[in-house]
């Protein structure tokens, strides 16, 4: 379907001017002059209604976007058409796209009384990262940061060689983790576990784990220690999650302790999958507060009303 918006305007002929001055040739030639400039406000005129949405929402909907189809012809002859499009307020009975994208779209106010979509084709911030190697801490009651060496899912994030993470977004985020603990040490001991934000501790982020004697001589004990975080992240910041415990297993000797053991791939006495030292995830939750106005929405119904809102098409 064409835009409205297409006008073909091809200039008048003029009358060739005579020789000597002539009263009737400029009368001639600022009538047909008069006429072009009337039917060339007239079509502006209904470019400005098109532009400004001062016609019926209805109409322009019909006319300027078919209510099934919004193919990229279309939006490249709009691309083509305006360079810049505000609009004060759009009222819509009903709103629906398969596939909407606004380079910048920026709104005071956007109210739907419904909103629905199966958001499959979003795509978050995250990282889901593992360890298959046993991890120790340096000594007694000494912060260890824990280890990562495979990035198993990543996107938005980059894995450092020093174990943190670093986020390309700004957002709030949702870590969760699972550290497997042993103890070889014949008494119970204890675990922290804290996350840092650029070095520094996150408020309200530690965790203590108890880890009970162990069952035999070298048969140790475990925890499987758990726990979720939900903190803010500016873009180019390093995560980071910590560890210490009361008493550190050292190998050399060795010296009984804690320590995070990795288990590998088994076929007896029943086949498993490997026991990551550590496993955990980095999730994106939510914009940051206050939430950028940028929206770009993709394969979403709405039904309701929009208003005040400003689009920048380029």
């Amino acid at each position: 379907m064409g835009l409205p918006l297409d006008k073909q305007f091809v200039p008048p002929a003029l009358p060739l001017p005579p020789e000597q001055y002539s009263a009737t040739y400029h009368n001639e030639l600022n009538k047909v002059l008069r006429l072009y400039f009337n039917l060339l406000n007239l079509h502006l005129d209904e470019v400005v209604n098109v532009l400004n949405f001062t016609g019926e929402f209805d109409t322009i909907y019909t006319n300027v976007i078919d209510a099934n189809t919004v193919n990229a012809n279309q939006v490249n002859a709009l691309k083509a058409a305006i360079s810049q499009l505000n609009a004060g307020v759009i009222t819509a009975g009903s709103f629906q796209g398969g596939n909407a994208v606004f380079d910048n779209m920026t709104a005071a106010q956007a109210n739907a009384s419904l909103f629905t979509g199966s958001g499959r084709e979003l795509n978050y911030p995250h990282i889901a990262a593992s360890d298959s190697t046993d991890q120790y801490a340096d000594a007694d009651d000494d912060p260890t940061i824990v280890k990562w060496d495979t990035a198993d899912e990543l996107r938005g994030f980059t894995l450092n060689n020093d174990y943190t993470a670093t986020a390309e977004y700004s957002g709030v985020y949702k870590i969760d983790y699972s550290l497997q603990f042993a103890n070889t040490a014949n008494a119970a001991h204890d675990v922290y576990v804290w996350l840092q934000v650029n070095g520094s501790d996150v408020a309200k982020s530690a965790s203590k784990f108890t880890l009970p004697a162990r069952k035999s001589a070298g048969v140790p004990s475990f925890v499987v220690a758990y726990s979720s975080i939900t903190f803010n992240v500016n873009a180019g910041d390093d995560i980071g999650l910590w560890w210490a415990t009361d008493l550190a297993y050292n190998p050399v000797g060795p010296v009984d302790g804690v320590y995070m053991e990795y288990l590998p791939v088994q076929t007896t006495p029943f086949p498993h999958p490997s026991a990551p030292s550590a496993i955990g995830s980095i999730i994106y939750v939510s914009a940051p507060d206050p939430a950028r106005t940028r929206v770009t929405p993709i394969g979403v119904l709405g039904t309701g009303g929009v208003g005040a809102v400003t689009f920048f098409i380029t």
